[in-house]
């Protein structure tokens, strides 16, 4: 088993050497993409009924901090009002 580890750790090393920089940008993409649905259904199975917007804010605080959340969401209110 562990012979088979050592294999398939080689061969993923190898994928990372053929890939182009796109190709690892749309992997780490694509890791932030899966982590972000992650977050949410276990916010979503704690709390089966939570509205949208609370979701969005949950997550956000969880990513972020709440005090940096707190100023994008404030960012995106001065924005989308013209103040």
């Amino acid at each position: 088993m562990d012979a088979d580890k050592h294999r398939s750790w080689l061969a993923g090393i190898e994928r990372l050497r053929a890939a182009t920089p796109d190709d690892r940008l749309r992997a780490a993409a694509d890791q932030r993409r899966i982590g972000l649905e992650l977050l949410r259904g276990g916010i979503k199975a704690q709390h089966p009924d939570i509205s949208d917007e609370e979701l969005d804010r949950r997550t956000g605080e969880a990513i972020f901090g709440q005090e940096v959340w707190r100023e994008i969401c404030e960012r995106r209110r001065r924005c989308q009002t013209g103040d």
